[in-house]
């Protein structure tokens, strides 16, 4: 069994004390600067053509609403329905119309009516569990540096 003894306990508690506003404060302004860094990362570098293709701008757009921080949490996601199955890919599926008799849709410039189609699916295309893997060193690092700095302060 090891024991140990703090000598000056008390002055421990009090410069505990007198860092902990100001770290707290000091995490603050970083968790939210690295949720702006991660979510303007993953537009520029996830959602500009390197793992999807940039069509409407919705989904890329998204990420910064469907981002916020909560305590020191922070979180990054999108309300749009179509990015789980980008992330997470979908198996083949039937479409069927929901309100007409018909689907239409358009094949090299002509027009196509059809009762349903079998979608393929889809494979994975990962742009968000990917990219907050990447910027897990950066957040350890930016975690530690500023927790640093607000104790030498």
């Amino acid at each position: 069994m090891i024991t140990a003894k703090i000598i000056g306990k008390e002055e421990v508690i009090v410069n505990i004390k007198r860092v902990l506003p100001s770290l707290r404060a000091e995490l603050k302004l970083f968790t939210e600067a690295f949720r702006i860094d991660t979510v303007q990362y993953i537009q520029s570098e996830k959602l500009s053509g390197q793992v999807l293709f940039h069509r409407t701008g919705k989904l890329k757009d998204s990420i910064a609403g469907g981002s916020y921080v909560k305590g020191f949490d922070v979180h990054i996601g999108t309300n749009v329905e179509y990015a789980a199955a980008h992330e997470f890919g979908r198996e083949p599926y039937r479409i069927v119309p929901k309100t007409k008799k018909a689907l239409r849709f358009e094949i090299g410039g002509e027009t196509v009516f059809a009762k349903s189609v079998n979608h393929p699916g889809q494979k994975k295309r990962l742009f968000l569990h990917t990219s907050l893997k990447e910027r897990k060193e950066a957040f350890r690092e930016g975690l530690l540096k500023t927790t640093e700095q607000a104790i030498n302060k």
